[in-house]
């Protein structure tokens, strides 16, 4: 079975979605989906493999006809009438294209970091690296590569503030040595 993409009733296009989740999404028989291997937009209702997933009393609206693909920026197709011909376009609400990879969450060095370096900062990159898959799951790709982005760089911040303080406490350390060091000399 396809994962659908289809038109909200804002006119945003979302997706892609099992069509076992239509409910959860509103997607009706009079929603336009569209998969690959379609050559445009259809009503759900008209596609045989989707009357199952839909709403029955839905399914006998009468056969109206459906409104015109719509045509705003992001939302319809590409020149090709496929809506996603290059594998990096990105929907207007976020979604990725399917064939998107998950950023990477940066959780093991928000771990590490948090472990071996600085607890404060660590914390607030394992929290961030918590975020992508969920993000990502939920067709937030640029929420997803935000969180990555951040979890990464509050590790490495970590690691430099931890860099910081180690090198100030040696700094100390020795200054404290040598003081005592140079006072007992003057004894």
């Amino acid at each position: 079975m396809n994962d659908y993409f289809y038109i909200d009733a804002s006119g945003q296009q979302k997706g892609p979605i099992p069509p076992s989740q239509f409910s959860m999404f509103n997607v009706s028989a009079d929603t336009l989906v569209w998969c690959k291997g379609m050559a445009d937009w259809q009503r759900a209702g008209a596609v045989d493999e989707l009357k199952a997933y839909l709403d029955n009393d839905a399914n006998d609206a009468n056969g109206a006809t459906p409104p015109p693909t719509p045509g705003t920026p992001g939302a319809a197709g590409t020149a090709s009438g496929a809506p996603y011909d290059n594998a990096y376009h990105s929907m207007g609400n976020g979604a990725p294209n399917q064939s998107m990879p998950c950023p990477p969450s940066n959780l093991v060095w928000a771990v590490v970091s948090t472990i071996l370096c600085c607890l404060p900062t660590g914390i607030v990159a394992i929290v961030y690296a918590c975020k992508v898959d969920n993000l990502y799951l939920m067709g937030d790709y640029q929420g997803a590569v935000e969180a990555s982005n951040k979890a990464r760089n509050w590790a490495i911040g970590g690691l430099i503030a931890s860099v910081v303080f180690y090198f100030v406490y040696i700094l100390v350390l020795f200054s404290v040595g040598f003081g005592s060091i140079a006072s007992m000399s003057n004894l």
